[in-house]
């Protein structure tokens, strides 16, 4: 006799209940006092897969669940089915958690990304223009004040990031330079839309124009390689593809810009950083034949925190040693 609980079908309440195996490979299963006699082929018998309790259910609906496995005859136990079998087996439990493992790590260094690149290049022209908006609109709320330059400086540095521009490869989306004011130290942005922001301090910093169109020129590396979308989408994918896929994209515009914002603020990868600045060294030696006012730009860059920490437009990015050097290599080449 084999103790445990049972349900009359249909019914919710539970009741104490007894099994019996009876001759011919029948079985009998008394709930609160009525019986109800079956032959075991009649019976759906429920996995034990994962520790749950196995259900033994009757053609009339009863479902019966013992109290102890270990009084149930093999006869009421369920075939061993390959799920079963490897929850048993330690070794290909491992194995599947190396396996998953790996399809996450693959998933995130190789599927990810290109997942990232196919979505920008299907995205609407507008999202990036709204969400370079919406960032502008949030850092100009939070963060930023009105440029200080005066009108004269400003056409000046709007005229000579016109020549750069003319001198570049075609970008994703026309540039435009626009000034603000801050007070967290020289720092420049890229925004989605292809406008860079420049600090006040920033252009206070450098003391020839070739130092400040090197960092202007990183910047651009952004732009060109689409960096702010990139890491935004890769931030915010399945709002992305849902985006994508339903062809409305007002319901993620939000998301995509509060992850705008954050870019903006905090920077983007080592890989991203490296390739922009990569970009730059390649077109300060088009331009004029040498990085070297890029890597005093980036020494000046280093030391103008009082407290003796990295400006944040450094801080998040690779090391600055490693970059002064990559930058001063490329500026060796022919």
């Amino acid at each position: 006799m084999i103790s445990g609980i049972a349900y009359q079908a249909g019914r919710s309440d539970k009741y104490d209940a007894e099994l019996d195996m009876l001759p011919g490979d029948r079985v009998r299963l008394n709930i609160d006092g009525i019986w109800v006699e079956s032959a075991l082929s009649e019976l759906e018998l429920g996995s034990d897969v994962g520790g749950l309790r196995l259900q033994v259910r009757f053609p009339q609906g009863q479902l019966f669940i013992p109290d102890d496995m270990a009084k149930v005859p093999d006869a009421l136990r369920p075939k061993r089915g390959w799920l079963k079998r490897t929850e048993d087996n330690i070794l290909l439990v491992l194995a599947s958690v190396v396996i998953c493992l790996l399809f996450v790590w693959l998933g995130y260094f190789h599927g990810l990304p290109a997942a990232t690149r196919g979505i920008v290049s299907v995205l609407p022209d507008d999202v990036p223009e709204l969400v370079a908006e919406q960032v502008m609109t949030e850092l100009d709320k939070t963060t930023f004040q009105s440029s200080s330059l005066t009108a004269d400086k400003q056409a000046e540095l709007q005229q000579r990031f016109a020549g750069l521009v003319s001198q570049l490869p075609p970008m994703p989306f026309a540039p435009k330079l626009e000034f603000r004011s801050w007070e967290m130290g020289p720092n420049a942005f890229a925004l989605s839309n292809g406008t860079v922001v420049v600090m006040d301090s920033l252009v206070a910093l450098s003391k020839a124009p070739e130092e400040l169109d090197s960092i202007i020129l990183h910047e651009l590396g952004h732009v060109y390689h689409e960096h702010v979308m990139k890491s935004v989408v890769r931030a915010g994918l399945l709002s992305v593809a849902v985006t994508v896929m339903t062809g409305e994209s007002s319901g993620a515009i939000d998301m995509l810009a509060g992850a705008g914002t954050l870019v903006a603020v905090t920077g983007f990868s080592r890989e991203l950083e490296t390739e922009a600045d990569a970009f730059s060294a390649q077109y300060m030696m088009e331009i004029y034949g040498t990085t070297a006012p890029m890597a005093t730009m980036f020494r000046r860059l280093a030391s103008s925190s009082d407290s003796g920490e990295l400006p944040q437009w450094l801080s998040t990015h690779p090391d600055i040693d490693d970059r002064i050097q990559a930058v001063e290599n490329a500026g060796m080449t022919d």
